[in-house]
């Protein structure tokens, strides 16, 4: 398959942002990708922040507050999902409760502790699945990528594009390839 036709996708989708339901956002670069909390943080694997903080949740870039000594709340981010006026996680310095609105973060030995403070602070239920760095990344990119590809499945169908020069059983199999790989976007 010749990807040299993605390259000016890959540009222009290097200034994409994609907004979500759930009032969060998300952003890329091309090795860098921002998810935007419902309270106007950042969850991102970012140049500026990346070498010394791995993925983390910051203060927004546009933020005023931004020139704090440390704008990061949470490094070396394994996993987290949102609960209302919250961002709940797992950090390489343990399970962590951020509050979005103090910006306070408390850290906690084990899942149990964590657990606790999430019924401590009586926050119900989470309003995202449990997300993990792979998700940010699939969020921002996934939406891009499935874009190109649903316009290749078009190309294949048709004939045209990269697809001309494929004889039917190249077609077919170019085709059931990238369905199976637009199926994984769904899930």
């Amino acid at each position: 398959m010749n990807f040299a036709h993605f390259v000016p996708g890959l540009l222009v989708g290097g200034l994409l942002s994609v907004s979500f339901a759930s009032q969060c956002a998300a952003s890329i670069g091309l090795s860098e990708w921002t998810v935007t909390t419902a309270g106007k943080h950042e969850v991102s694997k970012c140049d500026a922040y990346s070498e010394e903080h791995g993925v983390c949740l910051h203060r927004a870039f546009n933020d005023a507050k931004q020139d704090e000594k440390n704008p990061v709340f949470v490094s070396h981010i394994q996993w987290w999902r949102y609960y209302k006026g919250h961002v709940v996680g797992k950090a390489k310095k343990g399970f962590f409760v951020f509050d979005e609105r103090s910006t306070k973060v408390q850290f906690f030995t084990d899942q149990k502790k964590l657990d606790e403070r999430i019924k401590e602070l009586n926050l119900k239920d989470p309003l995202s699945k449990r997300m993990t760095p792979q998700d940010g990344f699939n969020q921002v990119f996934g939406a891009m990528m499935k874009k190109l590809y649903e316009q290749e499945l078009k190309e294949i169908e048709q004939g045209t594009g990269i697809a001309k020069d494929l004889n039917p059983a190249q077609r077919e199999a170019m085709k059931k390839s990238i369905e199976q790989y637009l199926k994984t976007l769904e899930d």
